[in-house]
């Protein structure tokens, strides 16, 4: 059904091919407040309230936005992460105790119409934050019409359907931080999961 409904769409045909390859409590409060109050935003210095460096002390003193689960090698999670005013599963990744990538989960489940709507939603906040995307995976062929994230979500999960994932970036990254996004595939005792994250990783 996913490979019909691909084939089948002619404004898809028109407008795309594929190239497969590859006190501190107080504060916290309002902290944790306003970033449940505003939509939250990727900054050069991580996930507001989060930033690079910071210990696993650190990352889970802010006590509004969890409870937060360790996992076996010692990096960390929270269900109530806020992104662009959401909550979100955020991830947690250190080096040698630093906190050096915040992995932001959009979507993990069979449906693949809810894992394009969350490459949508992850397209759309990354265009709005850092400007134009590139998808090297969907290319447009030069006589098409604009292709609208709608398309390329199409697109981009046909391709991660094939070939295990496609990833989308910024075309001018952040000066500290290497920004991106991912959808992919793995199939668990035979039914197919696509997942949707965003990456924020420490710049070396």
């Amino acid at each position: 059904m996913f490979f019909k409904y691909f084939i089948d769409h002619a404004k898809v045909r028109r407008a795309i091919h594929i190239t497969l390859g590859s006190g501190m409590r107080s504060k916290q409060f309002v902290v944790g407040l306003l970033v449940f109050l505003c939509a939250s935003f990727a900054s050069a210095s991580g996930l507001a309230p989060w930033s690079f460096g910071m210990t696993k002390e650190e990352v889970v003193g802010f006590t509004d936005l969890g409870p937060y689960k360790t996992f076996s090698n010692g990096d960390i999670e929270t269900y109530n992460g806020v992104f662009d005013g959401g909550k979100e599963n955020v991830q947690f990744f250190f080096v040698q105790g630093s906190l050096r990538r915040i992995g932001i989960y959009l979507y993990e489940g069979n449906d693949v119409n809810a894992a394009r709507a969350a490459w949508i939603k992850a397209y759309t906040s990354l265009k709005a934050k850092y400007g134009d995307i590139e998808v090297p995976d969907v290319h447009a062929d030069p006589k098409s019409d604009p292709i609208n994230p709608e398309v390329l979500s199409i697109a981009a999960a046909l391709n991660a359907n094939l070939l295990g994932k496609t990833v989308m970036t910024p075309k001018v990254q952040p000066t500290d931080m290497r920004v991106g996004s991912t959808i992919w595939r793995h199939d668990v005792q035979g039914v197919r999961f696509f997942y949707v994250s965003i990456s924020l990783d420490r710049a070396p």
